[in-house]
């Protein structure tokens, strides 16, 4: 009789297992139906302002503790507040582009001065302004001796 119930154990065993396996099996394939829990929101959250100023003053001390040398307070260096006003007023100039060939390096730029539409070489001088460099975006003018950069318009 011992043999019949250890096989009787073993059997009872072995379709647990498989019961268990099959279970699981079973319920990947059919999964129950989730429920979406959505709280209810009855009032808005306002952040409360907890910043607490500070309260503290920097003391500057009147003398070096190591050196014992006293500290003299430095005069601020007062500007000439009578400078000349600058009066000098730029002729109305506006870039419009760059025509480059691809055999030269010589750039021609189409520029208008004081609504006179100009083509005009790096270098070159058309009412007292200069053409210094010249790129696609921009180029840089001087007039009267003042430079400024123009931005393709």
């Amino acid at each position: 009789m011992k043999g019949r119930t250890k096989t009787y154990i073993l059997l009872v065993s072995v379709l647990i297992i498989w019961g268990v396996i099959g279970f699981k099996v079973l319920s990947t394939l059919r999964p129950e139906k989730m429920v979406d829990f959505k709280p209810e929101l009855t009032s808005k959250f306002e952040l409360m302002d907890t910043r607490i100023p500070d309260s503290f003053s920097i003391y500057i001390p009147t003398r070096d503790p190591f050196l014992g040398t006293v500290y003299s307070k430095k005069t601020a260096e007062k500007s000439n507040q009578n400078k000349p006003k600058d009066d000098f007023k730029w002729v109305l100039i506006q870039y419009h582009g760059m025509i480059t060939k691809h055999d030269d390096n010589k750039k021609i730029c189409v520029l208008s001065i004081n609504e006179a539409q100009q083509v005009m070489r790096v270098g070159q001088t058309f009412k007292e302004v200069k053409l210094i460099r010249a790129k696609p975006d921009k180029v840089v003018v001087r007039y009267k001796g003042r430079t400024k950069t123009i931005i393709k318009s």
